[in-house]
């Protein structure tokens, strides 16, 4: 748990499955990393509405 009380990284019965979680402010993930080591990633407008993912 980050310190502001956002996860980051979930683990299923002990297997990661996301990794080193970004949260937009507030608290939409942003981008993290799959636990086969693919990063994904999405962006958002000024209205916090989903813009791009990649």
């Amino acid at each position: 748990m980050a310190a502001d009380g956002l996860p980051n990284e979930i683990r299923v019965n002990g297997n990661l499955l996301l990794s080193n979680i970004v949260h937009q402010p507030f608290g939409e993930p942003k981008s993290w990393v799959w636990g086969n080591n693919q990063a994904y990633a999405r962006s958002f407008d000024s209205d916090s509405r989903l813009k791009t993912t990649a």
